[in-house]
């Protein structure tokens, strides 16, 4: 009885440092096609509106570039950032590429540059 609950936690281990993986190669990726890294969170909740609002648009443009590296292969309305991850050979051409922006700070990019255990 011991050792299915055992094998159940590793599973569950498992999975959540995968779901982590693929989050964090997604937001690395985004970072990678926009020219600015995103301000810290406000505290302030009267500029928290405007923060959000620039983190959108940073959003937005990160998809449109990433999208640009499929030329033609996906259009842009069926275009999901969940697909660049599944094409391996796209993510690893844009990761030679493209860097982060200038302003990332440099606990942003050791955090990137890291791998999960």
């Amino acid at each position: 009885m011991q050792s299915n609950k055992l094998k159940s936690d590793e599973s569950k281990r498992k999975n959540t440092i995968a779901k982590f993986a693929r989050v964090k190669k997604t937001a690395k990726l985004m970072l990678m096609n926009v020219n600015l890294c995103p301000d810290e969170k406000p505290t302030d909740p009267k500029l928290l509106a405007l923060w959000q609002e620039n983190l959108l648009k940073l959003g937005k443009q990160a998809e449109n570039n990433t999208c640009i590296h499929f030329g033609d292969k996906i259009p842009y309305e069926k275009f999901n950032v969940s697909t660049v991850l599944t094409s391996s050979g796209t993510c690893k051409q844009m990761q030679l590429d493209l860097r982060s922006p200038g302003n990332t700070p440099a606990e942003e990019l050791q955090f990137f540059n890291t791998t999960l255990t």
